[in-house]
């Protein structure tokens, strides 16, 4: 991919959103991922930087600030770690193995986005976090899954 092609792109994303784009709106907005921008620049930040100087000042790392996990987050997620054997639920990565490679923990997926609970009146950011709505992935494995348009049901 020629590098003025992603920053053409990114340039047109941020235009239509109106700021510089998270990597989740790339992926949303975008003719393209963010994985050849991450292969040609090798992080967003530099990708961003790039394409405008100035986006760095108006760019928000990510949404999800805005939107609380809930009081009994740190309890339910290690449960669903621990439910999940410790391991992607996707290719099987233990949770050693994670952290050595990547430096943290595995995440836990939410199927339905806690967004949509909270952004429900009748709704609590806690009930996104009924087990049945949670997955343990590695990173890559969670970031192909929010990618996809319909979450996979898990039957446990």
């Amino acid at each position: 991919m020629p590098r003025e092609e992603l920053l053409a792109e990114l340039r047109a994303v941020a235009n239509e959103l109106g700021h510089p784009p998270t990597t989740t709106e790339m992926n949303e907005h975008g003719n393209f991922t963010i994985d050849p921008y991450q292969r040609e620049f090798g992080t967003w930040r530099t990708a961003l930087q790039a394409a405008d100087p100035d986006y760095l000042e108006n760019y928000r790392q990510s949404d999800t600030e805005t939107v609380p996990f809930g009081s009994n987050w740190p309890q339910i997620r290690e449960e669903i770690i621990t439910r999940d054997n410790e391991s992607c639920l996707r290719c099987g990565m233990d949770r050693d193995t994670h952290r050595d490679q990547f430096g943290r923990d595995l995440p836990v997926h939410h199927r339905i986005p806690r967004r949509q609970f909270y952004n429900d009146p009748t709704q609590s950011v806690e009930d996104s976090n009924v087990p049945s709505n949670l997955l343990t992935l590695c990173i890559p494995c969670h970031r192909r899954l929010e990618r996809m348009p319909v979450q996979p049901v898990v039957e446990y």
